[in-house]
């Protein structure tokens, strides 16, 4: 399944914030920003769209924020599995 969010908020270094952190857990750009004023509060507001690439089965329900992409989810089945072998390695040496 491919995710969908588009992260909004004022014209502050939150905004960037926001969008940083979406990127270093996996999500990726999608298009251009978006820059518009908010009449109703008087500031800027921008927005990003982010999609990623996941094994999760859409639901209405879903937290899109806490995704894991595909690559995430091989790299723990990979570490887990070092884990054991070397668990298993030392458990069997004693």
């Amino acid at each position: 399944m491919k995710a969908y969010r588009f992260i909004t908020n004022d014209d502050t270094s939150d905004f960037c914030h926001r969008v940083t952190e979406a990127l270093s857990k996996g999500w990726a750009l999608h298009g251009d920003p978006q820059y518009a004023f908010d009449e109703k509060n008087g500031g800027m507001r921008c927005g990003q769209a982010v999609t990623k690439d996941t094994d999760e089965t859409y639901s209405r329900d879903l937290k899109l924020g806490i995704l894991r992409s595909r690559m995430q989810k091989n790299r723990m089945c990979v570490n887990l599995s070092i884990i054991y072998v070397s668990f298993a390695r030392d458990f069997s040496s004693k």
